[in-house]
């Protein structure tokens, strides 16, 4: 799990978990008061960075709904459905 703080409160955190060489993308949370300031984006970031090889490798998702889907694709990132 990798947390984001602000002014030492956690204010949104992205939950994954490895598995037969696949990183599956649990949940990804923002505080309503927080969101559409990059939060979400940036902690893709830094999990895309911690695990994959290349800049932008694929997330599983266990947990899809429209507002993770809308932005993984807006940032270019590749997911797959399980």
């Amino acid at each position: 799990m990798l947390a984001a703080t602000q002014q030492n409160n956690i204010v949104g955190f992205a939950a994954f978990s490895e598995g037969e060489g696949n990183l599956y993308l649990d949940y990804v949370f923002v505080d309503p008061d927080y969101r559409r300031s990059g939060i979400a984006g940036k902690l893709l970031e830094a999990v895309s960075n911690s695990y994959f090889q290349d800049s932008k490798g694929c997330f599983q998702l266990k947990n899809p709904n429209m507002e993770l889907i809308g932005l993984l694709l807006k940032l270019n990132y590749s997911f797959k459905v399980n």
